[in-house]
């Protein structure tokens, strides 16, 4: 998970400093990662390694995983 969303927290920095970032990639990879972070095992270690990442990153997760995305909802359907 760590090495994941330090994917997403660079990706983040770079848009925020006015470089390259793919938008449509950073925002599904921020629903995959949503995903996996709604259980509450994953959220448990979110809510104590959250800090390891940048305060825009930590908006987004917490964004991403409070709104329960299309993704999210497909991979619970798919579950049942």
């Amino acid at each position: 998970m760590y090495l994941w969303i330090t994917k997403i927290d660079q990706a983040i920095r770079d848009r925020e400093l006015g470089g390259f970032a793919d938008d449509e990639q950073l925002n599904i990879s921020l629903e995959a990662v949503a995903t996996a972070l709604r259980p509450p095992v994953a959220r448990a270690w979110w809510e104590s390694a959250k800090w390891l990442f940048c305060k825009a990153t930590q908006e987004q997760v917490e964004e991403a995983i409070s709104q329960g995305t299309r993704l999210s909802k497909d991979v619970v359907l798919e579950l049942r």
